[in-house]
């Protein structure tokens, strides 16, 4: 079997980077709100990242279908930066602002969601024009594989 090309390895390099400003996006953002109610963490600690996640798939869903009309006709490169560098500011404001974000559920879910929809709309249409068919087995499974490391690795060396 072939090895993946250059813009492939590039697409996949930069999918795990933001899957790392991902992954410390959602852990500082879900502590700070869990952190809003410390003495009732199961009831409202656990609805409040509710609220979180409902608004941030909302906002997901309605951007992502307004993008992917854009995305068809224009540069697909522009979109995936706009994604990284709001999860990058947002996630920077989580760090220095986070209990104040915290208090703006649905805002901060919707920030979340509108970032995930620029991203994943330009990705998945890069992801199907870089990676011939015969390739999307073998960069799915290198993609698994390294965003579930990821996922385990980053936050046991950040604590």
């Amino acid at each position: 079997m072939a090895k993946l090309n250059t813009n492939q390895k590039s697409l996949l390099t930069v999918h795990m980077l933001r899957m790392v400003l991902e992954l410390f996006t959602s852990t500082f953002l879900t502590s700070h709100i869990i952190s809003l109610s410390p003495e009732n963490i199961f009831g409202s600690g656990l609805f409040n990242v509710a609220i979180l996640y409902i608004s941030q798939y909302v906002a997901y869903i309605l951007v992502y279908n307004i993008n992917s009309y854009f995305v068809d006709k224009s540069d697909r490169v522009s979109f995936l930066r706009i994604g990284i560098f709001v999860n990058l500011c947002f996630l920077i404001a989580i760090v220095f602002w986070g209990e104040i974000i915290a208090h703006w559920i649905v805002l901060a879910g919707a920030i979340c969601g509108i970032s995930n929809a620029f991203y994943y709309s330009s990705f998945n249409v890069m992801k199907n024009e870089l990676v011939n068919r015969i390739y999307m087995k073998k960069f799915s499974i290198y993609s698994t594989v390294i965003t579930n490391a990821i996922s385990v690795v980053v936050p046991t060396i950040f604590g």
